[in-house]
């Protein structure tokens, strides 16, 4: 390998790994990820939160911004968490190890996980391509990977296991280069088959946006645009879902159900996104609203990389 190859690797390396140091200091429970389990008693800080995916999948319970329950659920969930990471019980290593399992024979079997990552690997990003393991990381720049002192191992190379905070599924980092970028399955959080691949093929459809895009995240106008055609996409809103979730009963006109959930969905997920983290409450929720309409005939009418919505 020449010098510059070399170092071009090590650059990819050290992205990545940096990834994974995100998510252990924004995720609250870190050590769950399949790396060294130690304990720290490190508060979550809201700089360290900013710092992890520019938008994730909201679990098929979609919380509804701005109620009183939900604040007050927030509040009782930031109290029993106040400190983070733990060590993994027995529960979350369970499944994880059942979420992994699902992963491998999605990857082997699902139409929708083989057709996305058979696209994404022909834009060189490959999903499955494992990280240099022999990548030392510094505890300056990576100091929670320099503190587990080896790397994580996932049987599906970027796309990451392990438990999350309530209300999350799934979460997609962008990274420069695109294809170092990654995926964080919340094992905790996934209730089926079913729901992983939902969740594997919406942040894979993320990613191939971000490889054949070139996406400004920071830009609430692509990110809505990249999140309205990973709902419409991705399987969240086929009918067995919203059935699932109870809210296909909410909106009885079958063929605009497809889009109401789309519509939906993509701002919920806006809610979280960094894009809009400058904005608070009623005024989030009303430029989510705003900007998922204004993309919204483009958006949904791009399908690509299928011939239709699946």
């Amino acid at each position: 390998m020449s010098t510059s190859a070399q170092a071009q690797d090590t650059r990819g390396s050290r992205s990545f790994h940096r990834w994974l140091d995100a998510c252990s200091a924004a995720f609250p429970t870190p050590d769950s990820l399949p790396w060294k389990r130690q304990r720290r008693s490190v508060p979550r800080s809201g700089s360290d939160m900013r710092n992890i995916a520019a938008w994730s999948v909201v679990e098929d319970g979609e919380r509804k911004a701005g109620t009183g329950a939900a604040k007050k659920e927030e509040a009782k969930e930031e109290e029993e968490h106040e400190f983070w990471p733990h060590p993994e019980t027995e529960i979350e290593r369970q499944a994880r190890e059942r979420a992994e399992r699902w992963g491998v024979q999605l990857a082997k079997y699902s139409p929708m996980i083989r057709f996305l990552s058979r696209h994404l690997s022909m834009i060189s990003c490959d999903p499955y391509s494992a990280p240099d393991d022999s990548y030392v990381p510094d505890p300056t720049t990576d100091p929670a990977l320099a503190a587990a002192q080896y790397m994580p191992i996932s049987p599906l190379g970027r796309i990451v296991f392990g438990a999350c905070a309530p209300g999350r599924a799934g979460g997609f980092q962008p990274m420069d280069p695109p294809e170092e970028s990654g995926i964080l399955i919340c094992s905790n959080r996934i209730s089926s088959k079913s729901h992983l691949e939902r969740t594997m093929a919406h942040e894979m459809i993320h990613w191939w946006d971000h490889c054949r895009f070139n996406v400004n995240w920071a830009n609430v106008r692509h990110n809505a645009c990249s999140e309205i055609r990973a709902a419409a996409l991705s399987g969240d809103c086929s009918l067995p879902a919203e059935f699932t979730r109870g809210t296909f009963l909410h909106h009885p006109r079958f063929l605009k159900q497809h889009q109401a959930c789309a519509r939906r969905r993509a701002i919920a997920s806006l809610l979280d996104a960094n894009s809009l983290a400058h904005l608070q409450g009623e005024a989030r929720l009303a430029a989510a609203e705003r900007a998922v309409d204004e993309v919204w005939e483009a958006c949904w009418n791009d399908t690509r990389p299928f011939d239709e919505i699946y």
